[in-house]
């Protein structure tokens, strides 16, 4: 813990002391004292990340050895979320350059233990964040900001400062042009990063220094426990075969041992106009850890192309656990998405499951039909393939989804290639009997999932 300084005294420490030294017996017996073990831990307001300075304005580690002990205690078995951007996350302030909202959060999938957000000015982020960092030993950090080089640099600086200080997990919105913070980010924190997110927002790479790009993805393939690695650009962008950028990027991914990579970059070669995913297996065939594959294919004319034809492509998919296809255009099913599929499925392990997500922004008089169709498609290669496949369908929030199922079923059922078709039940997803097929479906709406 930092303390403040003997020459600037507080009354409120005063008061504190006080408090302090009416409870020094008690101190004396704190090492018979039984251990506090806090499960949760609701923080509603610290003070010191306030006021930037670390004495709470109720000063509950004085109070108690065994309740301070217990406090670090928590501070140093969990992991907190620290926030860093240049917009207000409530949307209600305009952005300035010279403000950075800083957040804390400890949350999890079913409850939010505390989320606290500050507004400062630029000038006294390195000293919030060393601060944050001496009181909270474990973060998982993002950054999110239009002037993200500048933050990158304070909190490399604000590093240097800490100790016993360990990042697993970082998340980092940026433009590609503006790397070299980033890059030294990342490489201070190679040692222990496990997780990391690079989200670019322009594609604009051919102004981008070519021995800069290659460094920025040499620091990322340096990191040696790097386990999920997620490499996204706002505008899916697509690259000419053998462009530097998707170069730097296939050479940072051969070396690596990642068990989970996502991505929506695409390459288009020269005889061709759609982009395709083709180079992810010469990147990833080396990698025997890899398990999970998430490709985002939201863009028109986006596909997966000869992704299972070769004996690379034989070798990746058929050390998954899971592959995930994120696209617009599960409605349709074109012929080269039914045609690659047919190429995939057989390719993936046994246990393996393929993993549909889509969005359906048909009408209400056309989505059962729409639906129909999709079912046909997936629960045909399912069964013809014997492969587990997950589809997962988002609608617009006004629709009945639940109607919009049982209609397309019922149209499903009455098609003469599945005599005897069943469907159960099984939570929020609805498995289809029919044949070798493993096919399950969950439709939902966009807003609530």
């Amino acid at each position: 813990m930092l303390k403040r300084s003997p020459s600037t005294p507080d009354p409120k420490i005063k008061k504190c002391c006080k408090v302090s030294q009416q409870t020094e017996s008690m101190e004396n017996t704190a090492e018979s004292e039984e251990k506090v073990v806090l499960d949760y831990f609701n923080l509603v307001k610290i003070a010191s990340f306030k006021k930037l300075n670390c004495t709470p304005s109720i000063c509950q580690e004085l109070v108690s050895k065994t309740f301070a002990s217990a406090l670090r205690s928590f501070y140093s078995s969990k992991k907190f979320k620290l926030s860093i951007g240049t917009s207000d996350p409530k949307g209600l302030m305009k952005t300035d350059p010279n403000i950075v909202y800083l957040s804390i959060s400890n949350k999890k999938k079913i409850s939010l233990l505390f989320e606290e957000s500050i507004m400062i000015k630029k000038e006294n982020l390195k000293q919030a964040i060393v601060q944050v960092f001496a009181r909270f030993p474990r973060i998982n950090l993002k950054l999110a900001a239009e002037y993200i080089e500048d933050i990158a640099f304070i909190v490399g600086d604000a590093l240097n400062i800490a100790h016993d200080m360990t990042i697993e997990s970082l998340r980092v919105y940026f433009h590609y042009v503006n790397m070299t913070g980033c890059r030294e980010l990342i490489e201070k924190l190679s040692g222990n990063l496990q997780v990391l997110t690079l989200y670019f927002f322009d594609s604009n790479v051919d102004e981008v220094d070519e021995s800069m790009s290659e460094q920025l993805w040499q620091a990322v393939s340096s990191c040696p426990k790097l386990v999920e690695l997620s490499v996204m650009f706002d505008n899916d962008l697509i690259l000419l075969e053998e462009h530097p950028v998707l170069m730097h990027i296939v050479d940072c991914l051969k070396p690596l041992k990642i068990n989970y990579f996502r991505t929506n970059l695409r390459e288009v070669k020269a005889d061709r106009l759609d982009g395709e995913m083709e180079w992810l297996c010469s990147a990833l065939v080396e990698n025997e850890k890899l398990r999970h594959l998430n490709l985002d294919l939201y863009t028109e004319g986006c596909y997966l192309g000869d992704l299972g034809d070769g004996d690379d492509a034989l070798k990746v998919l058929g050390r998954l656990d899971s592959l995930k296809i994120s696209n617009a255009d599960v409605r349709n099913a074109p012929n080269k998405w039914r045609s690659s599929l047919q190429k995939i499925l057989p390719a993936l392990s046994e246990h393996a499951v393929l993993k549909i997500t889509g969005y359906c922004d048909v009408e209400m008089e056309s989505s059962a039909y729409a639906t129909c169709k999709t079912l046909n498609m997936y629960l045909k290669l399912s069964h013809q393939t014997a492969k587990s496949i997950k589809l997962r369908l988002s609608f617009c929030s006004h629709m009945d989804v639940a109607t919009i199922l049982n209609e397309a079923f019922v149209q499903l059922s009455r098609f003469s290639d599945f005599p005897g078709l069943q469907a159960i039940s099984i939570g929020s997803w609805t498995r289809i009997l029919f044949g070798n097929a493993n096919f399950m479906v969950k439709m939902r709406d966009m807003l609530n999932g």
